[in-house]
């Protein structure tokens, strides 16, 4: 015997997914570094702490075609343009920071298929593969892109052109990574991860790293790929200036020491 319910039921149609539904795009997944522990530790001090996280999110704005997308300590960016990725990523940095947590992650470019019905959404993901895989491979603090993008020489031009806070990428550690830091915050974010490696000695390791990466900001250092810096050079874009002749701050941070100071790259 047959009840209704069998008897009303029908297959759902069956899915395939047709050349045309596939799209690049580029794909960042980060990792918020410390939220877990926190969750297992006190779990309504932790939500209260990640409602503000959300709410600076929600107020994300020039972040172009990007589509943000967070579970628990696990964030995806989707865009068509990658700068519309790294400026969101950009802003997740700051957002991250002012609640004293770091991000680790990925930036990948490829195929993605996805599908809504209903509630359930269906994604299948080249970029988001690459960028896990890059999240678990990176030991630091940052989020870096594959090797395999291909960043045009003008865009790091910028660098130059605007200052290190305004570029969306700095070259890092042998890495191309999404800046952390923006022209508004940069002496703040020095301070929070220095009150963190107080607070959390045993990962001194990931916090002196970030703190490497300021200082280097913070004297003006290229920041850029090597083999990019010589070609702009040789192009004639870029020429060397002896600090000094021409001063130029660092968002809320005061000037280094003189003797800190090299001969830095300037846009001719």
């Amino acid at each position: 015997m047959t009840d209704s319910s069998e008897r009303n039921f029908e297959m759902p149609e069956r899915i395939d997914i047709a050349e045309g539904d596939v799209q690049y795009k580029y794909v960042a997944f980060c990792d918020v570094l410390g939220f877990s522990n926190e969750v297992m530790s006190d779990f309504d001090a932790a939500s209260k702490v990640y409602v503000d996280f959300i709410n600076s999110v929600r107020t994300m704005q020039n972040i172009g075609t990007a589509e943000v997308v967070v579970y628990s300590d696990s964030i995806l960016v989707t865009g068509d343009d990658l700068f519309s990725v790294l400026q969101a990523v950009n802003l997740l940095w700051w957002s991250a920071l002012l609640n004293d947590w770091m991000l680790r992650g990925g930036v990948a470019y490829g195929r993605v298929w996805t599908r809504r019905e209903g509630t359930h959404l269906f994604v299948v993901s080249e970029p988001l593969v690459k960028a896990a895989q890059i999240e678990k491979s990176v030991r630091v603090p940052a989020v870096a892109l594959a090797k395999d993008i291909e960043i045009p020489e003008e865009a790091w031009v910028h660098r130059f052109s605007a200052g290190a806070l305004s570029t969306p990428l700095l070259h890092f550690g042998g890495l191309n990574i999404v800046n952390p830091f923006n022209s508004f915050w940069f002496q703040s974010a020095i301070t929070r991860v220095s009150q963190l490696l107080e607070r959390f000695p045993m990962h001194s390791d990931k916090y002196y790293w970030f703190l490497a990466l300021t200082g280097e900001v913070n004297v003006d250092a290229p920041l850029v790929p090597p083999a990019v810096l010589k070609s702009l050079q040789e192009q004639g874009v870029i020429e060397f200036i002896p600090h000094g002749s021409e001063g130029e701050a660092l968002g809320d941070t005061e000037q280094p020491p003189e003797d800190a100071l090299g001969d830095s790259p300037h846009q001719t």
